[in-house]
């Protein structure tokens, strides 16, 4: 397997591995901004848009600045899955452009007292990270390598 097909098969990408390549390998524009992602509504501000975090592998918005929280005292956690995959992530108080799903576990839960379903994108079902919850509250983790955008 290649890096790239390690990359798409994580991801639960549903199309062929040689077809699910990051938009982050397209080259921007000469105003920075990646071809294909703004609105059709230019009544939406450039700026703010940009600073959306987008799924790397369709460009569908998946979260907004405004949403990014603290856990545990931080914002970005590095974890290790049982099988020792390494996942940097960032947390959201909320991320409309993702589902979650799967039954919800708290097997292997990296925060404790939470239990987690995957979480994916709306636009083309890749998983973007994890949907946590307790009875309290709830927030999502998405793996920093499936985002662009936004403020890291």
């Amino acid at each position: 397997m290649t890096g790239m097909d390690t990359v798409a098969s994580t991801a639960g990408c549903r199309r062929s591995m040689n077809r699910c390549m990051p938009l982050l390998a397209k080259q921007p524009g000469p105003d920075g901004i990646l071809p294909g992602i703004l609105p059709s509504d230019e009544s939406e501000e450039k700026d703010s848009y940009d600073r959306r975090f987008i799924c790397v592998f369709c460009g569908a918005t998946i979260a907004s600045p405004r949403d990014l929280i603290e856990v545990d005292g931080a914002g970005i956690h590095d974890f290790a899955n049982p099988d020792g995959v390494v996942f940097r992530i960032r947390c959201f108080s909320r991320a409309d452009g993702c589902f979650p799903s799967g039954a919800s576990t708290e097997a292997y839960t990296w925060f404790p007292g939470f239990s987690w379903r995957f979480a994916h994108c709306r636009g083309c079902g890749a998983q973007m990270g994890w949907r946590y919850e307790s009875r309290a509250s709830g927030f999502y983790g998405l793996i920093l390598k499936h985002l662009a955008g936004g403020v890291a």
